[in-house]
């Protein structure tokens, strides 16, 4: 936001104003019309000469200059490449400030911004809306600045209280996001992305997850017996398959693949002949 001003050598003042831009006085309300001025300040000084102008319009590329006894906008003229200035009394009119917008980070210095909205009242003229003003219509300051506390996904923990994240959980000493929520790199956190789990399930082929199975394994004679064993299990969220003397054997899984994939990816192997089912969430 801004507004030019035109001086000359005795004091007086044009206000550049938007408003008009693009349009010149009618005929009948110029107290001038002249060609070839060479700039907006020779064209302000011309009108500064007569006692009846109070506005010009002036066109660099030509150097047209239009000194007016009244601009009214429902009287004014299209006229391209334009430029409007008034000497009359201009009010800014500012809204009170918006509040404070949420701050774009949780820690480390983020940024929020309010904002105001301005109108013009030009003397004779009404109201309109501003496009250059004494003041600004945004400012932004820092917020949050403290410094963020360091991840504990995947780190080692005794209990859910050791996992800072949003809903972290602590399985097996280790900090994980819990199953319904996934690790967010951009905010450093876990959101939430599923509402439930399903019993439904994604392969993952020649994939183990070492160090989260419980209990031992089971023989089963298909793979629709693993699949039903975890569901009728509340703590299975995956389990791994391979074939055994003419069967199939499956661990019971207490995190699924996005969890550890999220917080230790180290624990996820290739292993042939071995394939994950991982519960899948809605």
């Amino acid at each position: 936001m801004w507004v030019c001003l035109l001086y000359s050598s005795e004091f007086f003042v044009f206000r550049r104003q938007r408003v008009f831009d693009g349009y010149t006085c009618p005929e009948s309300k110029r107290d001038f019309s002249m060609d070839k001025v060479y700039s907006d300040i020779q064209c302000a000084l011309y009108c500064k000469g007569s006692s009846f102008c109070v506005d010009i319009f002036y066109q660099p590329q030509t150097g047209r200059c239009d000194g007016c006894r009244d601009s009214e906008d429902s009287e004014l003229e299209i006229a391209d490449g334009f430029l409007y200035y008034t000497r009359r009394a201009v009010n800014y009119i500012w809204t009170t400030w918006s509040p404070w917008s949420i701050c774009s980070l949780s820690c480390d210095s983020g940024t929020q911004k309010r904002s105001r909205e301005c109108s013009i009242r030009i003397e004779g003229n009404g109201e309109s809306t501003c496009e250059e003003a004494d003041g600004v219509s945004e400012e932004t300051q820092p917020c949050n600045e403290q410094s963020c506390p360091t991840p504990t996904l995947g780190k080692s923990c005794t209990s859910n209280t050791d996992c800072i994240e949003t809903e972290g959980v602590c399985i097996d000493e280790r900090c994980f996001c819990h199953q319904l929520f996934e690790y967010n790199n951009t905010i450093n956190n876990c959101t939430k992305v599923c509402d439930t789990m399903t019993g439904n399930y994604t392969k993952y082929e020649n994939i183990n997850i070492a160090g989260f199975n419980h209990g031992s394994n089971a023989a089963y004679d298909s793979l629709e017996d693993c699949k039903i064993a975890c569901n009728s299990n509340p703590i299975c969220l995956s389990f791994e398959i391979w074939s055994q003397e003419g069967k199939v054997a499956c661990t019971t899984g207490i995190i699924t693949f996005e969890m550890v994939n999220s917080a230790d990816p180290t624990h996820i192997s290739y292993q042939f002949g071995v394939d994950l089912y991982s519960k899948t969430c809605i």
